[in-house]
């Protein structure tokens, strides 16, 4: 999970709540942690997220262990002030968000989503407000970006949660191979995987692209740790074919 930056800082004035977006992103990262049924969240990353640079996004995913990164940008921090005669003025306050979803393994986009929400905002116009506060989380405003946070979650289950993840030989002794998932992504001891071998080419118009062919290659997990496993290859004569970077996907 990427820190959320805001596009407008001069938006953010009102309460001086420049650290909104940072602060968001940890609410994202808890949601994820604590209700998603498909991910889990293996921490936050303080350098900036963006589709210009999937060079850096695969090297932030590589460093974390991370399968997709997110990022996001709030766009609309606008207050409206309704004035009351007899009571305290009303003040409405936009929240717009940008979200993007990069794969880890190449950096590019999976897919980008906007959400826009509105919702009173309960205190004054000159006060300071602290984004971290139980107060602020329990006001309106804070519900209704909690809804926002809820809502984010939900939309990964259905769009990314369908999307396979395939496991890669991170390293490759003997008989043995380790890939780059473990007990905190599912992984059990005595699983049994379909090994891939990955090659790349140039096609006719110049540009590198990737393919993927099956083996006959068997692997079981022999040991499983908690970002990676240990997995012993089945057909042992094989084994001098699997190269690193090579994938796996689990046998039903």
């Amino acid at each position: 999970m990427g820190n959320i930056d805001i596009a407008s800082p001069q938006q953010a004035v009102m309460g001086q709540v420049y650290r909104l977006g940072d602060d968001f992103a940890h609410v994202i990262n808890r949601q994820l942690k604590q209700e998603s049924a498909s991910f889990v969240s293996v921490g936050t990353t303080d350098y900036e997220i963006n589709k210009r640079y999937p060079e850096r996004l695969k090297m932030i995913a590589q460093d974390t262990g991370a399968q997709y990164i997110i990022g996001g940008v709030i766009t609309d921090l606008t207050a409206t002030v309704e004035q009351k005669v007899l009571r305290d003025d009303e003040i409405n306050r936009q929240f717009a968000l940008e979200m993007q979803v990069f794969d880890g393994k190449t950096g590019h986009e999976v897919y980008t989503r906007n959400y826009r929400e509105v919702a009173r905002w309960p205190f004054p116009k000159t006060s300071k407000i602290d984004t971290k506060s139980a107060r602020f989380w329990a006001s309106t405003y804070g519900e209704m970006m909690l809804r926002v946070s809820r809502n984010i979650m939900l939309d990964l289950e259905s769009e990314v949660s369908c999307k396979v993840t395939l496991p890669e030989v991170v390293a490759k002794f003997g008989n043995t191979i380790i890939m780059d998932l473990g007990r905190m992504h599912g992984v059990e001891e005595g699983d049994k995987l379909q090994l891939w071998h990955t090659g790349s080419f140039i096609d006719q118009n110049g540009l590198p692209r990737n393919k993927v062919t099956q083996s006959d290659i068997t692997v079981t997990v022999s040991r499983v740790y908690e970002h990676e496993a240990e997995l012993t290859v089945d057909q042992s004569d094989l084994s001098g074919s699997i190269q690193i970077g090579d994938v796996m996907h689990k046998l039903l």
